[in-house]
């Protein structure tokens, strides 16, 4: 599976939410946030979709955390080691397992929020620079 057919069912998995906003590919100091999106309750939440290379997924998504009120790496079902468990349990970064197949999303580590409300308020206006899907 390639980043991009998991970025589409993910994006159709997210549509049948009650959310407020979706957008994706939202410039932040100076990289993209693959997906970030306003649920009803007005939190926001990026997520940093990764098949592999999970190590680099959390560096990325820690760079979301001073502006997102949640932050989480998603990634294709899997198996979950306890060294895994442990980094996004220590990074703060919520991990998410996407079954593509079934359409169905596993919260594994839930994430810390740490938003600065500047730098979340940056964010929110990016992002609402960008035409929805």
């Amino acid at each position: 599976m390639l980043e991009s057919e998991m970025a589409e069912a993910y994006m159709e998995w997210l549509k049948l939410h009650p959310l407020r906003w979706i957008r994706q590919e939202v410039p932040f100091m100076g990289r993209c946030i693959d997906v970030l999106y306003m649920d009803e309750h007005d939190v926001l939440t990026s997520v940093e979709l990764k098949i592999s290379k999970w190590r680099h997924a959390i560096v990325q998504a820690s760079t979301h955390m001073i502006a997102a009120d949640r932050s989480y790496v998603c990634m294709p079902e899997r198996r979950v080691t306890p060294q895994l468990f442990k980094a996004f349990q220590e990074s703060g970064i919520g991990l998410m397992l996407f079954d593509v197949k079934a359409g169905s999303v596993r919260i594994v580590v839930e994430p810390q929020g740490r938003a600065v409300p500047l730098f979340r308020r940056e964010l929110i206006d990016m992002a609402m620079s960008i035409p929805s899907n």
